[in-house]
């Protein structure tokens, strides 16, 4: 079968992820994926969604038996029917055991070798069983999406087909920054030893002590009792708020992570010009690149520096703001990238 073959010209694609907790809604990489969908493919959503869908509020609050459920609600996917009948293709985000009566492709940011000793902490022969499980299921898929070279190679590590493995990362489109004074400054960490909100916090303090106009602001459920006063703490915000009154705002993004695949909030505000300085964890150089600090992981006196440099040199934040955007103009273009994925989509259909 060849794309674009149905009755109105639409690839029909049967989109399988997980529901964000937080919004009942798509996680932000699947909902990228459907704001931005190739002309020619129309996407539908799985009827009376459920909790077999629900992701994780917090990998750090998972308990093992939460881990257990987990995996109880993925193996009960196995014995449902089989899902997708009249439509063309299936597409499935992050760890997922549904049965498909279609074509299937997969797409993650990690491998599950990667996902499981970075997130979960599963080492070892556990690490090796759980492993060897994703991956018979994820083999009856006939591409495997991810979004670095990275993550691509621990799909190959893990010992996926090295010729169905695809790097097509989110498609995004630069976005103007609104004006302000002084110099904001943004960590999202929901998971917050994880994602390096302590090194965060301690080298912003260390970076803007005697410089009145720079500000911290942290997402995530942390306690602001005994924090200074430049330093807000938003335990909740709406999504659209954070993406539409807070990032074009902000001067500088923060992600000293101590695990990390990607990081869709250091990409978006990116792309409104934020400057990144992040952690060497996983995808993360591959996707700041040349336009922010990286720093070696638990390194406080590195992002330290990082954030004084950017917070005293308005000549150096304006020129890596300026590539920052160039990135994601250049890697991250939705037509582009659209059509880098329907490629393959045509090439899991050409297998019939």
């Amino acid at each position: 079968m060849s794309v674009g073959q149905g009755l109105d010209g639409h690839l029909k694609v049967l989109l399988v992820a997980e529901v964000d907790p937080r919004i009942r809604g798509l996680r932000r990489g699947p909902q990228l994926r459907v704001k931005h969908a190739p002309a020619t493919v129309k996407y539908y959503l799985p009827n009376n969604i459920t909790r077999l869908y629900m992701a994780p509020p917090s990998y750090e609050a998972l308990s093992p038996l939460d881990s257990l459920r987990a995996l109880v609600r993925q193996a009960a996917r196995l014995l449902r029917e089989p899902i997708g009948k009249g439509l063309d293709l299936a597409h499935t985000f992050f760890v997922d055991f549904t049965r498909f009566a279609i074509p299937c492709v997969h797409e993650a940011d990690q491998s599950p070798g990667q996902y499981l000793e970075g997130y979960l902490k599963v080492d070892g022969a556990a690490r090796k069983l759980l492993s060897e499980l994703i991956k018979v299921k994820l083999s009856t898929c006939r591409a495997v999406i991810t979004w670095t070279s990275w993550a691509a190679k621990g799909f190959m590590a893990d010992g996926f087909d090295r010729s169905r493995i695809y790097v097509v990362p989110p498609p995004l489109e630069a976005m103007a920054a609104k004006g302000h004074r002084g110099v904001n400054v943004l960590i999202v960490a929901r998971d917050l030893y994880r994602k390096g909100l302590d090194i965060a916090l301690e080298a912003f303090m260390k970076a803007s002590r005697g410089v009145e106009d720079a500000r911290l602001t942290v997402i995530g459920p942390l306690k602001s009792l005994g924090l200074p006063r430049n330093v807000r703490v938003l335990t909740r915000v709406e999504d659209d708020v954070l993406h539409d009154t807070i990032m074009p705002t902000i001067d500088i993004v923060l992600a000293p992570s101590r695990a990390e695949a990607y990081n869709l909030t250091v990409l978006e505000a990116m792309a409104h010009g934020a400057v990144p300085v992040v952690s060497s964890a996983g995808g993360l150089p591959e996707l700041v690149s040349d336009s922010g600090f990286v720093t070696e992981i638990d390194d406080v006196n590195s992002v330290t520096k990082s954030l004084e440099a950017l917070i005293l040199d308005d000549k150096l934040r304006g020129k890596l703001s300026r590539r920052a955007v160039e990135i994601v103009k250049e890697r991250h273009n939705p037509e582009t990238i659209g059509y880098r994925l329907l490629e393959v989509y045509r090439k899991a259909l050409e297998e019939d």
